[in-house]
């Protein structure tokens, strides 16, 4: 055996290793070495720095359309003078004096768009631009989540452009409202107190981290198209803020060190270090992303993001379960399942559920209600429709339009001991309901 083949099982061992009955803190040391083990994992993974790259460009294509589009809501509030700020803040890695020139430069850029004289075609192609964006970035937390279906056009419209409007709102309200704080008689009070303005001194530089975090769990709540709860979404955002700070630090020293590479660039320099830094901010938000994912489901730590590819007897394991709870709760009438719920509960990544679930549907057996958090019910009566039609819907997904490949030339044997058992199937599932062979029902006594 290789040395390879004993390293990959020496760690499959260490990720599937059962600790329910070892003491608290080695569970907890354990569970720390699997995080931190799946996040070096997914690091090296080359569709993180892909992803990253597309934003890259994405972003400098459209960044003034996309601060134009969202800040101006606080031109409503004849406040758009927060956008100068708030963009110093993102770009303080870059140092003092490029972050200065580049926000310089963005804030007139966005004060020339006009929207009232753009007309049709360019106030078409300004939303394209923003929303473009919006979807990569959908798309790439969509990864991380192992979601395989983006939104439907109309939600995404809607969904974007809430976030788009209401995130500049919460900037300003927050700002302002430390802003207020800050010079109130009641806080000049607290912070001469010598104990008292020792903790508030640690509380302001807290509040910008603070607030950054909570930017980025918002950006994780909203932007994957699956329910993200409030809590993991927030440990990702307090990881990514810290990180985001870090990296912010040490970029602005090399920066300020980097006097040859600025010699060597002229004008350039700073174009290219806004690229490196937009690059590296990317890489710092999906890294977040992904611990946020790991705080929701743990379960996954173990499982790496290469291309799912299901054995036939996992495409039947959990096809067969999946129309096992859809039945039984479509018969009980007590619970309604959602993709995650079923991938929950059949302890599969969603994006393999999803998989089923859209062969099921081609062959007609499940259908799906609801917008945004459609729920899966039959669409046939499984008391009547033949076991075997399941079996068709998964073994026959995908094949039409995929390959066009000539009939095999199989040997006379193999074709006839195939035939055979496709027809000894087709002999006993056909004549099997969906209930009677999966036990749903009046049906579950005989099983």
């Amino acid at each position: 055996m290789s040395k390879s083949s004993v390293m990959q099982e020496k760690v499959d061992a260490f990720l599937k290793a059962d600790l329910s009955d070892k003491p608290f803190l080695v569970r907890e040391g354990h569970m720390i070495a699997r995080f931190l083990f799946a996040l070096v994992r997914d690091g090296t993974d080359t569709q993180f720095s892909l992803r990253a790259m597309s934003l890259v460009y994405t972003t400098l294509i459209t960044i003034v359309p996309l601060l134009a589009v969202s800040f101006s809501v606080l031109k409503g509030f004849g406040v758009q003078n927060q956008l100068e700020p708030f963009l110093g803040q993102l770009l303080s890695g870059l140092g003092s004096a490029q972050a200065q020139e580049i926000t310089e430069k963005i804030v007139d850029f966005v004060d020339n768009i006009k929207v009232g004289v753009l007309g049709a075609i360019g106030l078409a192609f300004l939303i394209y631009s923003v929303v473009s964006l919006m979807q990569k970035i959908e798309w790439s937390f969509n990864y991380i989540w192992r979601v395989g279906q983006g939104r439907s056009v109309a939600k995404r419209f809607s969904d974007y452009l809430t976030v788009l409007f209401i995130g500049p709102l919460a900037i300003f309200l927050s700002t302002s409202a430390t802003t207020i704080l800050r010079h109130s008689d009641f806080y000049l009070t607290l912070q001469d107190m010598a104990f008292v303005g020792s903790i508030l001194s640690f509380f302001g530089l807290l509040v910008p981290w603070l607030v950054l975090a909570i930017g980025f769990a918002a950006l994780y709540i909203f932007m994957p198209n699956t329910k993200v709860q409030i809590m993991p979404a927030f440990v990702g955002g307090l990881f990514a803020a810290f990180i985001w700070k870090v990296m912010g630090y040490v970029f602005s020293l090399f920066v300020t060190s980097s006097t040859t590479y600025v010699a060597i660039y002229a004008a350039f320099a700073t174009l290219i270090l806004f690229m490196v830094w937009i690059y590296i901010g990317w890489l710092v938000v999906l890294l977040g992303c992904n611990i946020a994912f790991y705080a929701q489901h743990p379960r996954f730590l173990r499982i790496s993001r290469q291309p799912l590819l299901l054995s036939t007897r996992l495409m039947h394991n959990y096809g067969l379960s999946i129309v096992y709870y859809i039945g039984k709760s479509h018969h009980d009438r007590n619970l309604k399942w959602t993709t995650e719920g079923l991938a929950k509960s059949v302890n599969a990544p969603p994006i393999a559920v999803e998989r089923i679930l859209d062969a099921l549907t081609e062959k007609g057996l499940v259908l799906a209600t609801g917008d945004n958090e459609p729920t899966w019910h039959p669409a046939v009566s499984f008391a009547t429709t033949p076991m075997q039609d399941v079996f068709d819907a998964l073994e026959s997904y995908g094949r039409a339009g995929k390959l066009s490949l000539a009939a095999p030339a199989s040997p006379a044997p193999v074709a006839k001991l195939l035939d055979t058992m496709l027809e000894d199937r087709h002999e006993t599932l056909g004549k099997l309901s969906i209930e009677k062979a999966l036990g749903i029902g009046e049906h579950a006594e005989e099983k």
